[in-house]
């Protein structure tokens, strides 16, 4: 399966990744973040904070530029998510992988900020294809060894 998402689109998709039930990790990559509701289900710290009891959660982003922003992001190290930062940052994925290297990707130009999930005219696609999952992991690695854990 492989769907283009328009910008109303984008923030279910995100969703249905986040609500995979057999997911073993989970990369997050945006170059902004933010807490955005969705669908009054439940914020994103939310769905990652619970997700990180049972799955390998990653967030590669850039480095905060506010108090708010740090703080944002230092509050998901006490869960045992894995936080890089990266300031040449402008991919924008989610991946969920589960142990067989099956998975759902949502990849497109939308950040995880309000504005990019449900104001900005936005463009991205979802797929569960074996093959672009497993190219999309490998990129989302390479990009994870050139970023800073904090």
């Amino acid at each position: 399966m492989i769907e283009v998402l328009s910008t109303n689109l984008i923030g279910l998709a995100v969703y249905k990744v986040l609500r995979q039930i057999r997911m073993q990790k989970l990369f997050i990559i945006s170059p902004y973040m933010s807490d955005i509701e969705f669908m009054e289900k439940g914020s994103l710290s939310f769905f990652i904070k619970r997700l990180s009891k049972t799955v390998n959660v990653s967030i590669i982003t850039r480095p905060p530029r506010n108090v708010r922003e740090k703080e944002f992001l230092t509050s998901f190290l006490k869960y045992g998510i894995n936080v890089y930062v990266n300031s040449k940052l402008h991919a924008k994925t989610i991946l969920s992988l589960t142990p067989k290297g099956e998975g759902i990707t949502v990849i497109g130009s939308a950040n995880l900020t309000f504005s990019g999930m449900y104001r900005n005219l936005e463009i991205a696609i979802i797929t569960d294809e074996k093959e672009i999952i497993q190219q999309i992991y490998k990129e989302i690695i390479k990009i994870r060894i050139r970023s800073i854990k904090i």
